[in-house]
C-alpha cells in the first residue's frame, strides 16, 4: 500500500490491483509485490498517474509482453467495484494499475486519462499483457 493523494488536507491509503489472464499472473504479481517498493513512499499516488518502462524498471528485467508502462485507472472502469473504505481513522482507495503501450502513453500524454479510458473501455482486453496497442483515430 502507498499514500493518496490528500483530498485537501486528507490523506488516505492506496492498495493497487490489477486482473490479468492466468499466464500473465506471475509477472504481474512481481511488478505489485514491488511496486510499492519502488515508488517513492513520500510522494502519493492517484488516478491517471503514468510511469513509462515500468516492468523493466521494478522486474529488473525486460519481460516478454507488448505493454511496458502502466497507468493508474478507477478499477470500476474496469469492471472491479472497489468502493473507497475506511477502517478506524484510515481511509482507503483502490487504484487499477493498467499495463499500456507505448502509443497509449502517447496517447495519455497529449489528451488525458478521460481521453484514453473512452478510446480503451470495450475495445481492449485489459487483462492480456500481450495484446496489441489500440489503433487511435487522429485526434
Amino acid at each position: 500500500s502507498m499514500m493518496g493523494q490528500p483530498d485537501g488536507e486528507e490523506k488516505f491509503r492506496v492498495e493497487l490491483v490489477s486482473s490479468v489472464q492466468e499466464r500473465y499472473a506471475k509477472v504481474m504479481r512481481e511488478l505489485l509485490s514491488n511496486l510499492c517498493l519502488f515508488l517513492d513512499y513520500g510522494n502519493y499516488y492517484n488516478y491517471g498517474e503514468s510511469f513509462a518502462d515500468i516492468f523493466e524498471d521494478v522486474c529488473h528485467k525486460k519481460p516478454r509482453i507488448s505493454l511496458p508502462h502502466i497507468v493508474f485507472c478507477k478499477p470500476e472502469r474496469f469492471g472491479m467495484n472497489l468502493p473507497d473504505l475506511t477502517i478506524g481513522e484510515q481511509r482507503i482507495k483502490f487504484l487499477y494499475v493498467l499495463p499500456i503501450s507505448e502509443e497509449e502513453l502517447t496517447f495519455l500524454e497529449k489528451n488525458g486519462m478521460q481521453a484514453l479510458e473512452e478510446q480503451l473501455l470495450g475495445n481492449i482486453d485489459p487483462c492480456n499483457l500481450k495484446r496489441k496497442s489500440f489503433a487511435f483515430s487522429d485526434k
